[in-house]
């Protein structure tokens, strides 16, 4: 495709309509990474998922922290832990940082800046270090506005998801030629 006809793709649509547009191409993605015992889609992969589009469309996402919204909050807990050799469970202390504020992403329409759709989004993280934790709340804020906002699907077996969802369209598709055969 050539330079000019890239630039025709997105032309005249606004920003709803281009967010459509993304949003219709994204993928079911795998949770292929884990950590603290929880499996999840990495930011990355879900960015690859999308860029593509968003410079296809002339679409940005500019995100926004609320100025005086961040808030940070020591957090003194304990936890039981067992023993991997199977001695008695002792309770340990946790120090933690715990930071949280709101944040607005704002999608933009290139083409016509003044088209525009802002969305607030709250962040929370906690770690034992204060900028791990403001570093861990942005980075799974983004991640989970951008899974949210295009209802991007995540699973551990994208192959049963896509016959789930193969499934139900066909039962959809069988209802809609039932509805048609009782109309004539």
């Amino acid at each position: 495709m050539s330079t000019a006809s890239k630039k025709e793709v997105g032309k005249g649509l606004n920003i709803y309509e281009k967010l459509a547009k993304i949003g219709e191409n994204v993928k079911i993605l795998k949770k292929d990474k884990s950590g603290y015992g929880y499996s999840y889609v990495a930011e990355e992969d879900i960015l690859a998922g999308i860029q593509g589009d968003m410079k296809k469309y002339s679409v940005s996402l500019i995100p926004n922290i609320i100025p005086g919204s961040v808030q940070f909050s020591p957090r003194d807990t304990s936890k039981l832990v067992a023993p991997k050799n199977g001695g008695t469970p002792y309770k340990q202390d946790i120090y933690e940082q715990v930071v949280q504020g709101t944040i607005t992403y704002t999608w933009v329409n290139n083409e016509n800046p003044e088209d525009r759709l802002e969305i607030p989004w709250y962040f929370i993280g906690q770690q034992s270090d204060a900028s791990q934790a403001y570093g861990s709340a942005l980075t799974y804020a983004s991640r989970y506005f951008l899974l949210r906002f295009f209802n991007i699907a995540t699973t551990n077996d994208p192959d049963a998801l896509r016959a789930k969802q193969k499934k139900d369209e066909a039962k959809r598709e069988q209802e809609v030629l039932n509805d048609i055969l009782t109309n004539i």
